[in-house]
């Protein structure tokens, strides 16, 4: 993870057309030619959940990645909502990042909510990439708290700058297409962003396809290699081993101590051979120290959270609410709060019809 000390200038944080159109030229057309051939029919059976294990390069268990890709919309857009989330420990220390995003069938990042962590004991760093769509412009938002200070980062490009560019949650949806696709030929380039939020390329191609074993069961799978060009001339390369179905059979990165692994064997590929349904002994609950428990909580946790910050970013009159009655309540200073909240809050709610008295009709 990179350390960042101090805030961009405001010029720096709008970068100008021609800046980025310069940079556009990453997108090949080969690139552009792979999203402009999607059809409703690649996408069938794309949503689904998997989890894999992380292992250190001793072989010892060291945390849990899982994914899920569902499809829904995003306003009135169709779209899927991709959601990732790693937690683990690495030399003892915690650590972990999860993606939540919305992108399109064009591959097209509506939003992202990028979250990472690093538990340090005496320096815990913990970083936030927020990118969203604001009218005609792509705004990236990066929140960096290193111990008690927090450093905040903006970026706005033109939205047809930087048409097609590859985030992370629109790069889990890309490989699973890749797999089922399995006619990648030339190298796909995308423009994308680095961990500093400036504008960089990654690249995609496919090497030679291989056997791997999950739970002891062997199957074909395609290898996809994604290498991602920063702005400060860094190079990162993953492999991605999946199957003709899309899922991950291994992940890893080069030179990094830890291995991804599919702790379960893809429903869609599973064969018509009787497995014996394992028996596992109760064990004593303890959620914190259970890794699998850990990290469903986090995910969940981040699940909440990103819905909760879409949900008032949609809203901002919720935020304005809240803000006028605790200023007011704060000017008089009540001393019963709720009926004086209850007449406070009474003013919002519907008008209600004053009753007319009606004649009563006496008896000839």
């Amino acid at each position: 993870m990179s350390e960042i000390t101090r805030p961009s200038s405001q010029s720096s944080t709008v970068n100008t057309l021609s800046a980025v159109l310069e940079q556009r030229k990453e997108l090949n057309a080969e690139a552009l030619k792979f999203t402009q051939s999607l059809s409703e029919k690649d996408f069938k059976g794309i949503d689904f959940s998997e989890s894999l294990t992380t292992f250190s390069d001793f072989g010892k268990e060291v945390g849990q990645l899982s994914v899920s890709i569902t499809e829904t919309t995003h306003g009135d857009k169709p779209c899927f909502r991709i959601h990732a989330d790693s937690n683990g420990s690495i030399d003892g220390i915690p650590c972990g990042t999860s993606v939540t995003a919305f992108v399109s069938k064009q591959l097209e990042t509506i939003e992202q909510q990028h979250h990472e962590y690093l538990k340090l004991s005496n320096h815990p760093i913990d970083k936030r990439t927020i990118i969203s769509r604001q009218d005609e412009y792509c705004v990236i938002d990066l929140f960096v708290k290193q111990g008690e200070k927090v450093t905040k980062h903006s970026k706005r490009y033109r939205s047809d700058a930087v048409k097609g560019v590859m985030c992370e949650g629109s790069n889990l949806l890309l490989l699973r297409l890749l797999a089922r696709k399995g006619n990648l030929v030339d190298e796909l380039t995308f423009p994308s962003f680095d961990s500093e939020i400036n504008l960089c390329h990654t690249t995609y191609k496919m090497l030679n396809n291989q056997t791997e074993k999950i739970c002891g069961q062997s199957f074909e799978v395609l290898c996809v290699e994604r290498t991602l060009f920063t702005s400060q001339d860094d190079v990162m390369t993953w492999r991605f081993f999946l199957t003709r179905s899309g899922h991950l059979a291994r992940r890893l990165q080069i030179g990094s101590p830890v291995l991804m692994i599919a702790s379960q064997i893809p429903q869609s590929a599973e064969t018509d051979e009787v497995h014996t349904r394992p028996v596992f002994p109760m064990q004593p609950l303890n959620w914190e120290e259970d890794m699998e428990m850990r990290s469903k909580y986090e995910d969940r946790k981040s699940e909440l959270v990103a819905d909760h910050e879409t949900y008032l970013r949609a809203h901002p009159e919720i935020c304005d609410l809240i803000r006028d009655y605790t200023q007011f309540i704060l000017t008089r200073k009540p001393d019963d709060v709720l009926p004086f909240t209850a007449d406070y809050f009474e003013a919002f709610g519907p008008q209600r019809e004053e009753k007319q008295d009606l004649p009563v009709e006496q008896n000839a």
